[in-house]
């Protein structure tokens, strides 16, 4: 399903709820979860969306670079984006602790900057994660807003009672790490594949995934 669905910008609420259970046959959060931590497959962002929600792509860990062209190289960033992402060209993958003491300016200072910062850098596809734990609690910022809550088995579901909200989920015993800031942040270095690449590496999934295209077709595509 993933090598179908390869550079497609996928609606990040809709991915675990609509898109893959409805291409895999029982589909549950925890295949995606070992592909990613297997290295087979990465994610990417692509573009926030409304409040709590963005745009993303799945790759084959061999084909990203091929495929993904990240939108933010050369954008404007935020001061605390531009200072996380030099953190993480000197100290490489990091988890949030060590990025949140090396650009807050005090100690104990708010967490939510540093948060914001990097899902800037991340729908800017200049950074990603190893996992999708903090999209799972991004994109649960907003769904318990609508009275929804990301369940035990990492899926969105209607919030049954309030008792359900204080027993679930992982606290780190070491860090107030906020859930949407979870994992290891790690910079996307790939160079951009060069226009005759992508479009060679594009063209072969796109027919993959639609096998005949039309303009029409492809409108969703944003080629």
């Amino acid at each position: 399903a993933i090598t179908v669905l390869q550079s497609a910008p996928l609606v990040a609420s809709q991915l675990e709820s609509a898109i893959l259970p409805a291409r895999v046959q029982g589909y549950h959060p925890t295949q995606l979860d070992t592909l990613l931590a297997a290295g087979e497959v990465v994610w990417r962002g692509l573009s926030p969306l409304g409040d709590r929600d963005g745009r993303i792509a799945l790759f084959l860990t061999d084909e990203a670079p091929q495929l993904f062209q990240p939108a933010g190289r050369g954008a404007e960033l935020s001061p605390r984006a531009a200072q996380i992402l030099e953190v993480l060209k000197k100290q490489g993958a990091s988890f949030f602790a060590p990025l949140h003491e090396a650009v807050a300016e005090e100690t104990l200072a708010p967490s939510g900057a540093t948060v914001d910062a990097l899902w800037e850098l991340l729908f800017h596809g200049l950074i990603s994660n190893d996992g999708l734990a903090p999209l799972r609690a991004y994109l649960r910022g907003a769904a318990q807003r609508g009275n929804r809550l990301e369940s035990g088995d990492g899926s969105l579901t209607q919030r049954p009672t309030r008792r359900a909200l204080s027993t679930g989920g992982f606290r780190s015993r070491r860090t107030e790490c906020p859930p949407a800031a979870a994992g290891r942040w790690v910079l996307v270095s790939d160079p951009p594949p060069s226009d005759t690449i992508y479009a060679a590496a594009l063209c072969k999934t796109l027919l993959a995934r639609y096998g005949v295209l039309t303009k029409l077709g492809l409108s969703t595509e944003a080629v």
